[in-house]
């Protein structure tokens, strides 16, 4: 009985050994299964839109010197990394043999000075002569001419003022008859009557008829003489009209053969000049001495040398030196067609280089190519890629670059300072438009998660190309959060390691 009541025991121990490994396999499953997504915390501070380029330091003032002549080089008397002044004498050429030709060019010049200036100066008097001459005899016939046209115009002319007074006393004469007339018309009215009456004699009557008549005749006379005297005053203001005319027409030609003159002899005294063996001679003379002045070769910039390409023996001609501003520096770089848009001159830019370590060179960024890179040709490059040349200055004097350094430079577009921001994968865009964010809180005592899912609404604002802007109710740094959303649900019990 007592080995029997000892097996019952052993095999209740068993069972409730096998029912604890099963639940504790269950719940070991069931933990195994819970979703375990990645996280990240809510920060706050600075976001920053960036694009980023890379180039080499150059002088924003550089000046490469140059000579066109054939001699060779004498003296140089730089070396690179000297500094210099504008219009410092970089180096000299050999003019001996230059100096030989300007000599006998200018005796060749006193050979002929005499001659040929005693044939233009009597080429130009007589120019000046057919000036003044024909100046002379325009202004008198203008004179006459509008002497003329203006007592014409206002009727001062003495022939005018003659024929004036012809009319005027014509028709005074006119008038009188006229009145004279109508008076011995009514006297005879007057006297026809009475005699129809009987108390004028005939006698009386005649006498009045014959006065009438006398008086009718001196009328006629008068509009006769009248008529006449305004028919020679038209007759003398059509011809002084026509004379006026003339005299127009005679200073126009006055004028056209008075230009003609003086160009005639203004184009013998210009070819006595242009054709006059010593003005070739002076122009060769001129040449040679600005070769003379050029075999000087100077700094046409204030800067240092950084290349003396000049050796003493060699021909002078070609690429001799080059002069840099080393006290403004710039940056050449391309920007690419996507993101030239967002480039703005003055916008800042941060500057790096191996040389100066991780130290942050401020910057800004200058001038930006309105085209393209192009080819020698000047077409426009065909490629998958275009870029847009950019001109970055660098803003500190103690930078520590120096020319030819490449750097690595973060143009920055945009900037905001004390905000949250969350890395771009963790917003979950929804169907309407708006965005969340997915929070883990902690889950309740006794549960076997260990934190339960939950969205808050957010805003986005500013974006790069890992970040974004997020505002809304409930955040603060350091918040935990789901870093790929799409893995989770709102109120999932996930569990983070």
């Amino acid at each position: 009985m007592k080995k029997r009541l000892i097996i019952i025991a052993i095999v209740i121990v068993v069972l409730v050994a096998l029912i604890a490994g099963v639940q504790a396999l269950r719940q070991s499953s069931a933990e195994s299964r819970m979703p375990a997504p990645r996280t990240t915390e809510v920060r706050y501070g600075e976001l920053i839109r960036s694009i980023s380029a890379s180039g080499a330091v150059q002088s924003e003032t550089t000046f490469n010197v140059f000579s066109s002549l054939a001699f060779s080089v004498d003296t140089v008397f730089v070396e690179e990394g000297q500094y210099v002044q504008k219009g410092a004498v970089l180096a000299q050429l050999d003019t001996e043999s230059l100096q030989l030709d300007i000599r006998q060019q200018v005796a060749i010049l006193d050979s002929t000075e005499t001659n040929t200036n005693l044939d233009i100066n009597a080429r130009y008097r007589a120019y000046q002569d057919a000036r003044e001459r024909t100046s002379s005899g325009l202004s008198n016939a203008e004179r006459s001419y509008n002497l003329l046209a203006l007592q014409v115009r206002d009727g001062i002319h003495p022939e005018l003022i003659s024929a004036q007074t012809a009319v005027d006393n014509a028709k005074d004469a006119l008038d009188n008859a006229t009145q004279d007339f109508e008076n011995r018309s009514r006297t005879h009215e007057d006297s026809a009557f009475l005699y129809e009456m009987g108390e004028l004699s005939l006698q009386s009557l005649d006498n009045s008829q014959t006065a009438l008549e006398a008086s009718q005749r001196a009328l006629e006379t008068a509009a006769r003489v009248y008529d006449t005297a305004v028919s020679n005053q038209e007759n003398l203001i059509s011809r002084l009209d026509d004379d006026v005319e003339t005299a127009r027409r005679n200073l126009q030609s006055n004028r056209i053969a008075s230009r003609q003159e003086v160009a005639s002899a203004r184009n013998m005294y210009e070819n006595a000049v242009a054709t006059s063996s010593n003005e070739s001679a002076r122009i060769n003379l001129q040449r040679l001495e600005n070769q003379l002045r050029d075999a000087t070769i100077t700094a046409p910039i204030s800067g240092t040398v950084t290349k003396v390409y000049a050796v003493v023996g060699n021909p002078g001609n070609g690429l001799l030196f080059i002069i840099e501003d080393l006290g403004s520096l710039e940056i050449a770089t391309r920007v690419r067609e996507f993101d030239v848009t967002h480039v703005q001159p003055g916008m800042p830019v941060i500057i790096r280089s191996d040389a100066t370590g991780e130290r942050d060179i401020q910057g800004t960024v200058k001038s930006i190519a309105p085209a393209s890179e192009r080819t020698a040709a000047g077409t426009t490059i065909a490629a998958n890629v275009v870029e847009f040349e950019t001109i970055v200055s660098i803003s500190e004097p103690d930078s520590g670059l120096k020319i030819g350094m490449n750097t690595r430079m973060s143009i920055i577009v945009d900037a905001k300072e004390d905000i949250f921001h969350v890395p771009y994968d963790a917003v979950l865009e929804s169907e309407d438009g708006s965005y969340r964010l997915f929070v883990l809180d902690e889950a309740a005592a006794g549960s076997r998660a260990g934190h339960v899912v939950r969205s808050i609404p957010v805003e986005v604002g500013l974006e790069t190309d890992f970040s974004v802007e997020v505002s809304g109710q409930g955040l603060f740094e350091g918040l935990l959060i789901v870093s790929n959303p799409l893995s989770v649900s709102e109120g999932a019990e996930v569990r983070i390691s």
